[in-house]
């Protein structure tokens, strides 16, 4: 049987410079204030070697800016931007804390916040943001639960009763984007379970929805990670990283989950990360061990996936995040081995990936989460 999660098996993280100035103030780094974004600018934020990475995205190439650098996680499992676009998280697994920065998208300046990096119980593997960027919310394996933080002052506070319990092993999580609901995967569960949840609007507290954990895919031995929800919220997206498969489950009014549509799809070896078009017509998987990403076509009635022409597409020696930029034109994968960062041009009629001209783009040493976001 394969490693249960690559994610604990590569070595994530950060290291180097916070930028001294900040809003054009001398001495020590100050995370406050923060200027507003300016609307429409484009970011991908990564996390390597003790270090998080920010870069502007350029609109017509996708080719990356320089980009600037702030001392982060030694292992940064997930990194996230709020909706705001002022204040970044990345989860931190090995010192089993999350680090908090100031993001200013003026000159791309970060900050850890007062209190950073804020300790939880166990390691956290993954992080998801609420879509108004109040709650946040981190699984933990020891002790199998979910952390809850209020966020909406930037820092983490934790939200009472926390942590809420998962099922075994929950590794990655994500929120529903246009409703209520959380899931978080159970790595360890023998049927791939997913943990569901409500959450309160006020007070950010998960509840349980009835019939949680729901199974992914009966017999999978514990192989649940990586999750993305369709946009409109009607399907989620499990990579089952121990069978080399990606299974769509239909999302019910109530946040419960319905059995996997059609049969599993085969992806590349050891799928560990998963993104969505923003227009909710392909699926793209990244695939570890063989340092390729599969795509799929989206079936928009029954969430059914269909491998497109030529996929699996190369993508470098090694892979592990991706994401997609908020336009739906560029995929960026993170490249591990070689320390860099890959982009490609995304057809919009086919789904194929061609890398465009200028990658890949340095990144430090050993990169692997990923996020992008558009300024409000």
């Amino acid at each position: 049987m394969k490693e249960k999660l690559s994610l604990n098996s590569v070595r994530l993280c950060v290291s180097l410079v916070l930028l001294s100035l900040l809003g054009g103030c001398g001495g020590a780094a100050k995370p406050f204030p923060i200027p507003p974004p300016i609307a429409g600018l484009e970011f991908l934020f990564a996390t390597s070697d003790n270090q998080v990475l920010a870069y502007s995205i350029n609109l017509n190439t996708g080719a990356l800016g320089q980009p600037t650098t702030a001392t982060g996680p030694a292992s940064a499992s997930s990194v996230l931007l709020n909706p705001a676009g002022t204040f970044l998280y990345a989860a931190d697994a090995i010192h089993q804390t999350v680090d908090v920065f100031s993001f200013s998208p003026t000159n791309g300046a970060m900050a850890a916040v007062n209190g950073s990096p804020f300790s939880i119980q166990a390691e956290p593997l993954g992080i998801a943001m609420d879509p108004a960027g109040k709650f946040l919310y981190a699984p933990q394996q020891v002790s199998p639960g979910v952390n809850a933080f209020n966020i909406s002052t930037g820092p983490l506070t934790a939200v009472a009763g926390s942590p809420f319990l998962t099922g075994a092993g929950p590794a990655k999580a994500i929120v529903d984007p246009t409703a209520n609901f959380l899931y978080v995967s159970d790595s360890s569960d023998g049927n791939g379970g997913i943990s569901a949840y409500t959450f309160n609007s006020a007070s950010g507290a998960p509840t349980a929805i009835a019939g949680s954990p729901f199974t992914s895919l009966p017999g999978s031995f514990g192989g649940p990670s990586s999750l993305v929800v369709r946009p409109d919220g009607k399907f989620l997206f499990v990579c089952e990283v121990n069978l080399d498969e990606v299974v769509a489950l239909p999302i019910n009014a109530n946040g419960s989950l319905g059995a996997f549509v059609g049969t599993p799809s085969l992806t590349g070896n050891h799928p560990v990360g998963i993104a969505v078009n923003p227009a909710g017509t392909y699926l793209y998987v990244a695939n570890s061990l063989d340092a390729t990403i599969s795509v799929f076509s989206i079936n928009a009635s029954t969430g059914a996936l269909t491998a497109i022409t030529n996929s699996p597409f190369a993508a470098g020696a090694t892979v592990s995040g991706v994401a997609i930029d908020p336009s739906g034109k560029y995929l960026y994968v993170t490249n591990p081995a070689a320390n860099t960062i890959t982009g490609f041009s995304i057809n919009a009629s086919t789904g194929a990936l061609t890398q465009f001209a200028g990658q890949p783009a340095a990144a430090g040493t050993q990169p692997t989460s990923l996020t992008t976001a558009v300024m409000p």
